[in-house]
């Protein structure tokens, strides 16, 4: 089972990585997200966005899949999973998120100040 310490630890790391800098349009469909009384619809966004970055890093183009990582980051981290279900699928995806953002880091030469989570 998934503890709800270990959902807030790996949803505390998220935050700080997606950072504060969004224009208005960012903002407001995180706001949608956040309000959203749909886990699974938040959840199949996030993996989207995901996959997206997945064949965008295949093809080479890194900073555009670095952006769609970012973006299924922002999505799951804005939203509270209440169930023990939506929280473990949190995790699962979460993790593949920033591992797939430090392969991406790593093949632009950068060193990710993050690899101690």
């Amino acid at each position: 089972m998934t503890s709800l310490e270990t959902y807030k630890k790996l949803r505390e790391k998220i935050l700080p990585l997606i950072g504060d800098e969004l224009l208005e349009d960012e903002l407001f469909f995180l706001s949608m997200i956040s309000s959203s009384k749909d886990p699974k619809m938040v959840l199949g966004l996030a993996r989207d966005m995901k996959e997206a970055g997945n064949s965008l890093f295949k093809k080479g183009e890194l900073d555009k899949a670095l952006e769609k990582y970012g973006y299924a980051g922002m999505i799951i981290a804005r939203f509270n999973f209440e169930e023990e279900s939506d929280r473990l699928e949190f995790l699962k995806l979460g993790i593949g998120i920033l591992m797939n953002l430090l392969f991406v880091l790593v093949r632009k030469g950068s060193s990710p100040s993050f690899i101690g989570l």
